[in-house]
């Protein structure tokens, strides 16, 4: 999850990398994730660190970036 939450960001794409943080809090308030054993609530900690990756994420999915294209039309002068 946090493989696919760092791909998300490198590309830019905030809204995918909010949605696996969310899911990643999610596995492990259960412990499905960074637990010992399976319960409710034994990897808070983990869980309130993923849920502010989301919030981050999720912030930064509503902004607008300028986006670069790069033409075909100016071609590099060899020497």
């Amino acid at each position: 999850m946090l493989g696919a939450i760092a791909a998300f960001i490198i590309d830019c794409k905030f809204n995918w990398a909010a949605l696996f943080a969310g899911a990643a809090a999610v596995l492990s308030f259960f412990s499905f994730i960074h637990g010992t054993s399976l319960g409710i609530g034994s990897s808070v900690p983990v869980a309130f660190g993923y849920l502010i990756v989301a919030a981050f994420c999720f912030v930064l999915s509503r902004q607008s970036y300028p986006e670069t294209v790069v033409s075909a039309d100016h071609a590099v002068a060899e020497d």
